[in-house]
C-alpha cells in the first residue's frame, strides 16, 4: 500500500519464511534517480505474516525491494533483492 498523503509505503505479507538466524529482511526504497534508501528491517511472525512501513518521498519512488541483511540492517544492500515491486507513475 502506498500513501502519498502519509509519505509512506506499507508492505503486508503472509506465508513468509523465517530468515536464517542472525539475519532479517530489509525494505529498500528505489528512487526514480536510481538511488537506494534503506528502510526498516523485519522478521515475520511465526505464522509468516508481517507488516513493514517505510517513509520517504513517494512521488520519487520507482520501486520497493526486499533483501536479507544482517540483524539490525545495512546502510546499503549486501545481497541481491529477492523481491522488487515497481511503483505506479502516480502514487
Amino acid at each position: 500500500m502506498v500513501s502519498a498523503e502519509q509519505g509512506s509505503v506499507a508492505l503486508l505479507g503472509s506465508a513468509a519464511p523465517l530468515p536464517d538466524d542472525g539475519t532479517e529482511y530489509q525494505v529498500w526504497l528505489v528512487m526514480a534517480d536510481g538511488s537506494v534508501l534503506p528502510g526498516p528491517t523485519f522478521v515475520p511472525h511465526d505464522d509468516g505474516t508481517y507488516v513493514a512501513v517505510a517513509e520517504g518521498d513517494i512521488d520519487a519512488l520507482a520501486a520497493v525491494a526486499l533483501t536479507v541483511e544482517p540483524s539490525g540492517g545495512s546502510e546499503a544492500p549486501t545481497t541481491d533483492p529477492f523481491s522488487v515491486s515497481e511503483m505506479p507513475a502516480q502514487a
